[in-house]
């Protein structure tokens, strides 16, 4: 895997628990998840610490683009990959009432 870590779990919590102060974290194993009780952000994130204690990746489950915009400006990150398209996502080209931006027939489309 060719990647820059984004810091310890620890610290990538840190980052977003100062973005989403909802945020209540817990360890599963080599994961962190993060949840909110609120619908409005409602957010479910999921961290892995990897070798030497790097997070390299932050795993967003329905979370609207401006969420995403606002996280990866936070950690000054470059790309959204979107498992359910198959292909990277620009959460800049949509906004929070499409609810299918991130669909296989979108993503392969947006290029």
């Amino acid at each position: 895997m060719h990647a820059t870590p984004l810091g310890s779990a620890e610290q990538v919590k840190e980052k977003l628990s100062s973005l989403y102060p909802a945020l209540k974290w817990k360890k599963q194993d080599k994961f962190w998840y993060g949840l909110t009780d609120q619908i409005d952000p409602y957010l479910d994130i999921m961290l892995t610490e990897e070798e030497q204690n790097n997070c390299f990746f932050v795993v967003l489950n329905k979370a609207a683009p401006s969420i995403m915009r606002k996280i990866m400006e936070a950690l000054n990150l470059n790309y959204v990959s979107a498992p359910e398209s198959d292909d990277l996502v620009d959460p800049y080209a949509y906004n929070d009432s499409d609810r299918f931006f991130a669909t296989r027939e979108r993503g392969k489309n947006a290029r």
